[in-house]
């Protein structure tokens, strides 16, 4: 690692420990697009198993509390998903401490009965808020439309929209059978729900 690789890290671990304002401080770790497991030959290196230490270190703060979310592309495309059909990336899902995540894309790949089973498989909720099914008139894949977590006495709404582009790349559904709603309107919609059903 180099120096500057290293300033960067201790500054983003001093930003999370320094907090003495008396404020509760909700850290969110973000990530996306992730289908391989292993670790590379050159920095960055990443894998699976490096990410957790990541992950583990911020939640393991004693000043603020921290959420895990993922935005999809997990189990797909990748050359081992080729012939897993996404299934190498469970483990390892399971294993980040997932508060919950939205559904990418390339999820989809396998087709929706695939994703069903993966998604069955995890132990944290998935989301897509603006798409269902047309027959059905619920969520892909069984995802739920909107979750919410209990940290330190407050409630967090976690909604998951995806824009029409993303519509267009889904190999494994025909645009026919869905419904899209404009992710503008769906987010003002859930937003009110979240903020006036008493859960």
């Amino acid at each position: 690692m180099s120096e500057m690789e290293e300033i960067k890290a201790e500054t983003i671990y001093q930003d999370i420990n320094n907090n003495h304002s008396g404020h509760s401080i909700l850290n969110i770790i973000h990530f996306n697009d992730v289908y391989n497991i292993e670790s590379g030959s050159i920095e960055p290196k990443a894998g699976a198993a490096r990410f957790l230490t990541v992950i583990n270190h911020l939640k393991n703060n004693k000043f603020s509390q921290s959420i895990v979310l993922f935005s999809g592309d997990a189990f797909s495309p990748s050359e081992i998903s080729a012939l897993t059909k996404g299934s190498q990336m469970v483990t390892c899902l399971n294993k980040f401490g997932i508060d919950s995540a939205c559904i990418g894309n390339h999820d989809f790949d396998f087709g929706v009965e695939r994703l069903t089973v993966l998604i069955h498989e995890t132990n944290f909720p998935w989301l897509i808020s603006n798409v269902v099914d047309k027959k059905t008139k619920k969520p892909l894949a069984n995802a739920k439309v909107k979750h919410v977590l209990e940290i330190d006495n407050s409630r967090v709404g976690l909604i998951g929209l995806v824009e029409h582009e993303w519509i267009e790349t889904l190999s494994a559904l025909d645009n026919d059978d869905i419904i899209y709603e404009c992710f503008v309107s769906a987010g003002n919609r859930l937003v009110h729900e979240l903020r006036t059903i008493d859960y």
